[in-house]
């Protein structure tokens, strides 16, 4: 099963695949602020340092979100990312 691996804090779970980046930081107890949970609001940014290729591609309103907020390449939504693979990743303020 993949492993995510949240900095700084340096909590990681361990979850089936598919399951997204705000439902594994969820599963480690790590507070995450969110209002839409559709990848459009904007409010779960998270910046990954490692294992891009092993998330889901991002969907329309995602991409557009990420525009929008002019957030790097590498930033993802927690909400809609889903995990197929290792991945580090940290909160984007």
């Amino acid at each position: 099963m993949p492993r995510v691996t949240f900095l700084p804090e340096g909590l990681t779970a361990t979850v089936p695949e598919g399951t997204t980046l705000l439902q594994a930081a969820r599963s480690v107890r790590l507070e995450v602020r969110t209002d839409c949970e559709f990848g459009w609001c904007g409010t779960d940014p998270f910046l990954v340092h490692s294992g891009q290729e092993n998330l889901s591609q991002p969907e329309e309103d995602e991409q557009e979100n990420i525009r929008m907020n002019h957030f790097p390449p590498n930033v993802r939504m927690a909400c809609v990312a889903a995990v197929h693979g290792d991945v580090v990743v940290e909160r984007f303020n």
